[in-house]
């Protein structure tokens, strides 16, 4: 018969839930993370210009007595609804805590313990969400005969399984859908059946050395480029590359790749030039 498990007596009083005015609301700067650098800006502009009540969740706010009300967690929130002038109230959890210093420990704790979204997690909400540009990278990732991991940890994963959406999102953006559709269809092919531990590697060496040929008037034959990818296995391709990157720390790892995948496939073209002469 198992145990049932033991829990801490629950710290703290019960919050009040109210509805206060941005304006009410002050930002402590001795714990509280600065907002003048362009990321933080950038980011309260962008919650202002696309308000959503749905998005917006409560602010924990402290009650320190004849010193007002502090945000503990949403100054983002707060700073955004000040630059409107139809937002009057926000939802505002207030709790009275003993000190400024266990204010500030229960806003290290709220951000130690959030989990944040991986990139994966938030491409699986999108499509699911219907976002356009989500589908239409699920759309190419389905037409090359993958299919979408069920987490980042790829050594788990099925065969033909892949969870690399920054890089297919930047071989869409830097080379357009038909060279993204054939990077992941030759990338299915040369290792068909496998585990692809290294496809995010592997994938922006291949998008780069058939984007960068058609760029310079070359075409890349698929059959080739697969023959010569499957030559080796996906370690060792993932060896060259970051051999190559370590001479030249510098160089971006996509880039790395296709140089080493593109030097290798013309070797195999000119093989195969020779042999036809």
């Amino acid at each position: 018969m198992s145990r049932k498990p033991q829990y801490d007596a629950p710290k703290g009083s019960l919050p009040v839930l109210q509805y206060l005015s941005p304006a009410q609301l002050q930002v402590d700067a001795t714990y509280q993370r600065s907002i003048e650098n362009g990321q933080s800006r950038n980011l309260i502009a962008k919650i202002a210009r696309e308000w959503d009540w749905q998005l917006c969740g409560v602010l924990v706010v402290s009650r320190r007595g004849d010193e007002g009300l502090f945000v503990v967690d949403g100054q983002h929130r707060q700073q955004a609804a000040l630059i409107r002038s139809d937002i009057s109230q926000l939802p505002c959890v207030v709790e009275t805590y003993a000190s400024a210093q266990e204010e500030a420990a229960i806003f290290a704790k709220l951000n130690r313990q959030r989990t944040p979204l991986k990139a994966l997690d938030i491409f699986k909400a999108a499509v699911a969400g219907k976002d356009p540009e989500a589908c239409k990278l699920m759309s190419l990732i389905s037409q090359a005969g993958l299919q979408l991991a069920t987490s980042s940890n790829n050594v788990d994963q099925a065969p033909g399984s892949i969870g690399n959406i920054g890089g297919i999102r930047e071989a869409k953006r830097s080379y357009g859908d038909k060279v993204t559709l054939k990077a992941l269809r030759v990338l299915r092919q040369a290792f068909d059946g496998q585990v692809l531990r290294y496809a995010g590697t592997l994938f922006g060496g291949i998008a780069g050395a058939i984007g960068d040929a058609g760029r310079s008037g070359t075409a890349i034959s698929e059959t080739l480029l697969v023959a010569v990818l499957s030559g080796q296995e996906q370690a060792d391709w993932y060896a060259e590359i970051m051999a190559h990157k370590g001479k030249f720390p510098e160089m971006r790892t996509p880039a790395a790749a296709a140089h080493i995948i593109s030097s290798a496939y013309e070797e195999a073209a000119a093989e195969d030039e020779e042999i036809a002469a």
